[in-house]
């Protein structure tokens, strides 16, 4: 009798396949974690760790962070980002008068009267009641729309967020934050300063113009109740962060060089005093200039990263941290970049950027040879290839790269140096929030929210 080789073959192939099924599902496993499952819809909110999430038996958003920690436990029916971690949302009603001020990590949230919500820095928040008004007269325009501002309602943020004052149309014309303390001018020009319990203070010195804190006699001062933040210096400017407000000071040495520096509102340093110039303060940082070219100095860590050695440094408007990514922050000279480690201070690798079908995020370069097949090269100095795929989008800094497979027609999800992250088997394209969570539209039409491990 002749003996048949198949069945032992099949069971074979089944078991080696089922081996690597297994094996599959447990690397994705490990390299991800599900923070927020069955959801109706999941949007990131850009350049910040806010997420809104739906809910898909009431359709009502509430505000998440990107830990998947649920912020407030007010549901929201259109909520919009403003700024400053407030929100506006709208009842729905289709009113003029129908947006509400949401306060991200505070229970508060105020009437449904407004048309117009602002953010002025991280303490005060603005909301109008507008009524129509002609194009020749107007204070405010949205779109083609006219308006004229009847009231205007003054908002405390932070824990305890919530109405400050109330001002007549009539007695506002526009508002500016210092810090703690906010100034109104009204439609006469007059302005008025107030405290953070929105008490009316006197400045002791100065014009209001400049900001609540200046220069009094040769000293950094805070002109609202007198107190002396440093002397020995010449000029302040207010710096208005998300993070709080700051100041740029600067002096004159004995031999006529201009030294700069910036501090906090209680004096401390996070910029010494150095004899160079300040491009620009955000998000920590501090690019500076001495003798035409320029370096960055991390505020958070007291160090300078790069030298000033570049024409300029490259500063990513999509990514949470603009000017370093995955550890690497980048010095442009001449049309070449030069990705520096900035534990080290070194430079790791130099990209030029001169093909036609040459795309950059972040800190890495992609650049397609045809139509399922890329090169990349990321800042450390890796080249990789990948083919029979689409890379379709990146993680504001390159630090993920989302791709479709050709194979299978499924997406998946590559590190920057082209090691598989997540397996390609979802069927719609996943978001990438800015501090590298995985936002994943599943096949039932629910969401689900994963960090990446």
């Amino acid at each position: 009798m002749k003996r048949s080789f198949l069945k032992p073959r099949l069971l074979a192939a089944l078991f080696l396949l089922l081996l690597l099924l297994c094996q599959s599902a447990q690397a994705d496993a490990a390299s991800s974690r599900i923070l927020l499952d069955n959801m109706g819809e999941i949007r990131a909110v850009n350049q910040t760790r806010y997420l809104l999430a739906r809910d898909p038996r009431t359709q009502l958003f509430a505000v998440y962070d990107t830990d998947g920690l649920l912020l407030s436990a007010q549901t929201l029916r259109d909520p919009a980002y403003v700024g400053f971690s407030c929100f506006r949302d709208s009842s729905g009603s289709g009113e003029l008068n129908s947006r509400a001020l949401v306060a991200a990590g505070s229970e508060y949230v105020s009437p449904y009267e407004y048309g117009e919500i602002r953010a002025l820095n991280s303490a005060w928040a603005l909301g109008w009641v507008l009524k129509d008004a002609s194009e020749e007269a107007y204070d405010f325009k949205s779109g083609q729309a006219f308006y004229d501002i009847e009231r205007c309602d003054v908002f405390r943020l932070g824990k305890n967020a919530g109405l400050a004052a109330q001002l007549p149309g009539s007695a506002f014309s526009a508002a500016a934050a210092h810090g703690d303390y906010i100034s109104v001018r009204d439609r006469e020009g007059r302005v008025t300063v107030y405290d953070p319990d929105f008490a009316q203070v006197q400045l002791t010195a100065g014009n209001v113009n400049e900001g609540v804190y200046g220069i009094v006699d040769w000293a950094v001062v805070n002109r609202a109740d007198g107190r002396v933040i440093l002397d020995g210096f010449g000029e302040c400017r207010e710096i208005s962060l998300p993070e709080g407000t700051l100041l740029q000071i600067a002096r004159t040495d004995y031999s006529g060089q201009k030294q700069y520096a910036v501090i906090d509102l209680a004096g401390q340093y996070l910029l010494p005093l150095g004899s160079y110039s300040i491009n620009s303060v955000k998000a920590g940082y501090a690019v500076i200039s001495q003798n035409g070219l320029q370096g960055l100095y991390s505020l958070t860590l007291g160090r300078q990263l790069v030298p000033c050695e570049y024409d300029s440094i490259y500063a990513n408007a999509q990514a949470l941290d603009p000017y370093v990514s995955y550890g690497y922050a980048c010095g442009v000279k001449q049309d070449v970049r030069y990705y520096i480690d900035v534990e080290s201070g070194e430079v790791a690798s130099t990209l030029v950027y001169d093909a036609k079908q040459m795309s950059l995020v972040g800190a890495t370069r992609f650049e397609r040879l045809n139509r399922t097949t890329y090169t990349a090269q990321s800042a450390s100095g890796h080249a990789w290839r990948v083919s029979d795929m689409q890379l379709t989008s990146s993680r504001g800094d390159g630090a993920i790269v989302v791709a479709r497979s050709f194979l299978n027609n499924m997406y998946g999800v590559l590190t920057h140096e082209g090691q598989p992250l997540l397996d390609f088997r979802f069927r719609f394209k996943p978001t990438v929030t800015d501090d590298g969570r995985l936002i994943i539209r599943k096949y039932d039409n629910t969401w689900q929210l994963l960090a990446l491990e």
